[in-house]
């Protein structure tokens, strides 16, 4: 398994390190919700990001996965996702073995995660 790490400003950065559909998985856990209008849009999954990602992603098989404490922020995050009865182990490791997952179940936290497949292009 090839895994690599960047910690870097994703939002300017991420297409420096990656090229179109190079990336079968991308996981976001736990972001800072943004709950202010006038900062909505440095959310880590907004339109434009999702754009991006969807441009990251290998057509058919790549997959996102997000995991948040914050039911409003995952409201807003899940409206086109995987249906609510799939899992597999790379969502159970998002939302019970991260460092953030753990602390969010320290402190009695309720979570909630999603996952998305990218689709493939239909040719025009």
């Amino acid at each position: 398994m090839n895994v690599w790490i960047i910690q870097c400003n994703c939002m300017k950065y991420v297409t420096n390190y990656f090229v179109k559909g190079q990336l079968l998985k991308i996981f976001i856990t736990f972001p800072d919700p943004h709950f202010k209008n006038s900062v909505k849009r440095r959310r880590i999954i907004n339109p434009h990001f999702a754009a991006m990602y969807v441009y990251l992603l290998k057509p058919g098989e790549g997959m996102l996965y997000t995991a948040s404490d914050v039911k409003e922020l995952f409201d807003w995050n899940t409206q086109k996702r995987m249906p609510d009865n799939y899992t597999d182990d790379y969502l159970n490791i998002v939302m019970f073995k991260t460092e953030e997952a753990k602390k969010v179940d320290r402190e009695q936290r309720q979570k909630w995660g999603a996952c998305y497949r990218r689709r493939i292009e239909e040719p025009f």
